[in-house]
């Protein structure tokens, strides 16, 4: 009896342009997702420390002034919490500082650059994705997906890829110890 053949999962997509050549993306997976992710939120969570921290000093101007300063730590949470991807991704050629710390990109499922409407739709879905809690959905979403998109992705057709390369280091062949 045989042994049961291993499938590998095979996360690469290949593009053709209208040229005819090919080019071949890979997918970006969870993990290295999640920890982009994570890096946007310790950025964001700073903005929020230092909004706060500025609001204090409002304080001493009497109820005006801690409205002011709270009014604005709100406004600045609402811009963090929507926009703060869809802007990075937008006019940061798809990547965000996390997604640029773990060599990642959003581009369209064709290969070209993301565009601002694109960025923008994918990431006001991200809302859908988190329910009912912590990217529930958005999981599920990924796991039946062949690119491993969420639903902003199915709905504005970007997709994440990973662009880290492999450097592959030429020992001595044929050519060594010729002069």
């Amino acid at each position: 009896m045989n042994p049961p053949r291993k499938q590998k999962v095979d996360t690469r997509v290949v593009v053709e342009t209208p040229e005819g050549a090919d080019f071949q993306f890979v997918i970006a997976g969870a993990g290295t997702r999640a920890v982009a992710w994570s890096i946007d939120q310790l950025i964001q969570w700073a903005a929020l420390v230092v909004l706060f921290m500025l609001s204090l000093f409002l304080i001493p101007f009497g109820e005006a002034g801690v409205g002011v300063g709270f009014g604005g730590f709100l406004v600045g949470r609402f811009l963090l919490d929507w926009f703060y991807f869809s802007l990075f991704e937008a006019y940061w050629n798809g990547q965000t500082p996390g997604k640029r710390s773990q060599g990642l990109r959003v581009v369209r499922s064709n290969g070209t650059p993301i565009d601002v409407s694109s960025a923008i739709g994918r990431n006001f879905l991200r809302a859908a994705d988190m329910l009912p809690f912590f990217y529930t959905v958005g999981m599920i979403s990924m796991l039946m997906t062949r690119r491993l998109q969420r639903l902003g992705h199915l709905f504005f057709d970007p997709m994440v890829v990973d662009e880290r390369r492999e450097w592959i280091s030429r020992a001595g062949g044929l050519t060594a110890n010729i002069e």
